[in-house]
């Protein structure tokens, strides 16, 4: 009984790092409600998003990248760090009202989503657009990624922010992306 539970220990040891799903860093890792989760660190880390890692204080706030690492573990995520980074800055988004030093700051983005925000999420296809309202679980500027709860099913959906109270997904929001792709690679 003590040999089969033991291999059974050590099968679940090895084959946890396998089944973990593997994320990617964000190039710039951005923070707008104060609180850094997963989904502000990793690209693609799904129904985990949501967890908070810590908390920003101020403008910025510097992971121990070891410490992100164990936090993604736990989630049952996998990074695999190979740059080696050994911290990891999380940066909050300018507010229109920070003054801006000549080039050495982006523009300073609007946030448009609050998280608890009332969202209409709009589908679009140019010919029929279907509307719901959710409600915003993180904080968005305009042409962001915001992750919306279907009040109904509690289910969550990633969605592009477009304005004020506005997300959209399907076809307007691949539009919406690539208009913001194409804006911030011409400045």
């Amino acid at each position: 009984m003590k040999r089969t539970l033991l291999i059974g220990f050590a099968a679940a040891l090895i084959a946890g790092p396998v089944l973990a799903a593997p994320v990617v860093l964000r190039e710039e890792v951005i923070d707008l409600d104060g609180q850094v989760t997963l989904g502000d660190l990793f690209e693609g880390a799904g129904s985990v998003a949501d967890i908070v890692v810590a908390k920003r204080v101020g403008p910025s706030a510097v992971l121990e990248a070891s410490t992100v690492q164990i936090a993604a573990h736990r989630a049952g995520l996998t990074w695999a760090n190979e740059r080696g980074l050994r911290r990891v800055i999380v940066r909050s988004v300018p507010t229109e009202g920070e003054t801006r030093t000549a080039a050495a700051r982006p523009a300073p983005v609007r946030q448009v989503i609050r998280a608890g925000d009332v969202v209409d999420l709009a589908w679009s296809d140019g010919q029929i657009t279907l509307t719901v309202q959710t409600k915003a679980m993180n904080a968005a500027a305009e042409g962001q990624w915001v992750r919306l709860q279907n009040p109904a099913s509690k289910k969550v959906i990633e969605a592009m922010a477009i304005g004020p109270g506005q997300a959209a997904v399907g076809p307007a929001a691949r539009r919406t992306a690539t208009a913001s792709a194409n804006l911030y690679a011409s400045r």
